[in-house]
C-alpha cells in the first residue's frame, strides 16, 4: 500500500486543487466527502494516484474555523504516519532517522 494517496480536482475556472490523504482511505470516499463538504460547486476529479513519500518541513499557524493551533509535533506525526499510523513511540527516534535519510537522499542528488 502506498504511504499517501492524492486526488486532483479542477474547478470550473480551471484551478487545480490537490487533496493528499493517508493510503488507508479510499479515493472514492474521499472524493465524495470533499465534493459534499469542501469543494466549489462543479469541481471535477481530473487525476488521482499514489505518493510514495511525503516530507513536511514545517507546520504552523492555526485554524480559525476549528479554533485550534498547530502543534510543534504535528510535522513529525505527519511525516511518520506511514510507518507508525499516528501511534507515538512505535519506532524509537523515527523522526530523527527520517530527517537523516532525507538529508542523505538530497545530498546524493
Amino acid at each position: 500500500m502506498a504511504d499517501y494517496k492524492y486526488i486532483m480536482f479542477q474547478t470550473t475556472d480551471g484551478r487545480c486543487i490537490p487533496v493528499i490523504f493517508p493510503g488507508t482511505l479510499v479515493h472514492a470516499d474521499v472524493a465524495r466527502g470533499m465534493r459534499a463538504a469542501a469543494l466549489p460547486r462543479g469541481a471535477a476529479v481530473v487525476s488521482a494516484g499514489h505518493i510514495g513519500t511525503l516530507h513536511v518541513t514545517s507546520t504552523f499557524g492555526d485554524s480559525e474555523t476549528l479554533n485550534v493551533m498547530s502543534h510543534p509535533n504535528d510535522r513529525d506525526i505527519i511525516n511518520c504516519h506511514p510507518y507508525s499510523n499516528g501511534l507515538p513511540d512505535t519506532i524509537p527516534n523515527l523522526p530523527a532517522l527520517m530527517r537523516e535519510a532525507l538529508r542523505r537522499a538530497l545530498a546524493d542528488e
